[in-house]
């Protein structure tokens, strides 16, 4: 069906908080026939984009209002722990639980402790359900997804894989995994296509997940390589996959350190993190993790807010904005600018990122920009850009400066960025990231001339500056009350 507004039709957005809003057991049923195929992407585009942080204490929450201060809107309950529901309850933001696979597989048991879970803590609109799946348990795994989604069709059901590992890992290898079935034997050596193809076929999940952290210590592993090797083929692959399975993706974001794994993120890594994210067409932000597991996170083991904190509020409040257009985009194509550094007196190119496309690659992107200039030179100048268009065929795009580094800021790693259009482009507009309002930016001579706080990202449209989601009688008729 064709999808009028620019976002979604008021009559299919209204599905949702229907089931939202009722509770007795003949009207879910009933909303239970309704659900549809594509119910995760119907979802993200009924609600905020979702930017949620992992909690498991409750003395994180119990006694102050600084999760909703920090932007973060829904609250990813990682126990089931009361006080954590009721703060969530108390700020005026609903929740997701992650279901443990320790509760075993599905039993009238499992049912009956998830029912009432559901049933006790009113604000439940998603459920997490065993995180980092291997291939001997996507089995049972998508047998508890059926049921909640059948059970519960109000929710949004999903799981989140693991991120890309060695190739001599053995989750990703179907004969050492114990999976001997003719889709796996044919798929040797069984690569993260195939771990994410499996997530999605067998275990069924409403959105694509996964997490990924790129900040290592540099005794374990350079952070520079793992950004060359696996984050940007990361975010490519699970792109990839989504948009085939017509599934919306979401990502899991590093805000902890680990003193023997990886190290306290900066203000420039989590906005790099969060901005090329979002130019990869990612609705849904959840940050790893909220109140401290091992050392430092966005609270510290006092609970007390850590430097982070007030970045990742601001960082909030900037995706909140953008948020409302963006979740209402489709990714087209992502492209990747390396800039250049002197080695032994020589100018020499970046690293090349794999799983990355460069613009010459890209009919849709060419359409736009011709080119992208980084003037400066230094190893982790780079930049990227996400092209996106709207239900009306609008065009869009996202110009990310992929700066930064330890300890670094975002004002300290400001650059200044310079981009081409073909002949045709003669119009286009911004939606601010301070405001939340469209604006009309000038270009001259086919040129615009960006300063960026390192990674930190720009949205543009192309011709007009009405972008998809901003009217709320159109975009805003399906979101739930919060």
């Amino acid at each position: 069906m064709k999808l009028e507004s620019s976002c979604c039709s008021r009559i299919l957005c209204r599905l949702l908080p229907i089931c939202l809003l009722v509770s007795s057991r003949l009207v879910v049923q009933s909303c239970a026939a309704e659900r549809a195929a594509d119910f995760g992407r119907r979802w993200v585009r009924s609600h905020p984009l979702t930017l949620m942080a992992l909690v498991q204490s409750n003395e994180s929450v119990s006694d102050n209002d600084l999760y909703s201060k920090a932007g973060l809107n829904t609250m990813l309950a990682w126990k089931d722990r009361p006080a954590v529901f009721d703060a969530a309850a108390r700020q005026g933001i609903p929740w997701h639980f992650q279901l443990d696979p320790r509760r075993g597989p599905l039993s009238e048991e499992l049912k009956s402790y998830v029912s009432k879970l559901f049933e006790t803590h009113p604000g439940a609109e998603g459920c997490l359900v065993w995180d980092e799946p291997k291939l001997p348990e996507m089995a049972e795994l998508g047998k508890v997804v059926a049921w909640i989604k059948e059970t519960h069709p109000q929710l949004l059901v999903y799981t989140s894989g693991n991120p890309i590992t060695p190739t001599d890992d053995p989750r990703y290898h179907a004969h050492l995994a114990g999976i001997t079935d003719e889709h796996l034997k044919k798929s040797s050596p069984y690569s993260y296509n195939d771990y994410l193809r499996d997530i999605i076929e067998r275990v069924g999940p409403d959105v694509l997940m996964a997490d990924v952290y790129p900040f290592w210590n540099p005794e374990k592993i350079v952070p520079e390589d793992y950004l060359v090797k696996r984050y940007y083929l990361m975010l490519a692959t699970i792109r990839q996959e989504a948009i085939k399975a017509n599934l919306p993706f979401w990502i899991f974001v590093q805000a902890y350190e680990h003193p023997n794994r990886c190290r306290f993120p900066s203000e420039a890594d989590v906005r790099m993190q969060v901005y090329s994210s979002l130019a990869f067409g990612f609705t849904g932000l959840a940050y790893f993790t909220y109140d401290p597991m091992f050392e430092r996170s966005i609270l510290d083991r006092q609970h007390r807010p850590t430097e982070l904190y007030e970045h990742i509020a601001k960082l909030n409040a900037e995706v909140g904005h953008l948020g409302k257009s963006l979740r209402c985009l489709t990714s087209t194509e992502v492209v990747y600018f390396p800039g250049r550094q002197m080695i032994h007196g020589k100018t020499i190119s970046n690293p090349f990122p794999a799983g990355m496309k460069r613009l010459s690659s890209s009919p849709f992107g060419r359409s736009i920009v011709s080119n992208l200039l980084i003037p400066e030179s230094a190893l982790l100048k780079n930049a990227m850009i996400g092209f996106f268009k709207d239900d009306l065929g609008g065009r869009y795009f996202m110009v990310v400066n992929l700066t930064h580094g330890a300890n670094r800021s975002s004002l300290e790693t400001t650059m200044p960025l310079t981009i081409t259009f073909p002949p045709t482009i003669k119009t286009i507009a911004k939606l601010s990231r301070e405001t939340g309002e469209s604006e009309f930016v000038a270009i001259q001579k086919n040129r615009l001339e960006l300063t960026l706080a390192g990674g930190t990202g720009e949205l543009f449209k192309i011709g007009d500056a009405n972008f998809a989601g901003l009217d709320e009688s159109e975009a805003g008729a399906g979101q739930s009350t919060r």
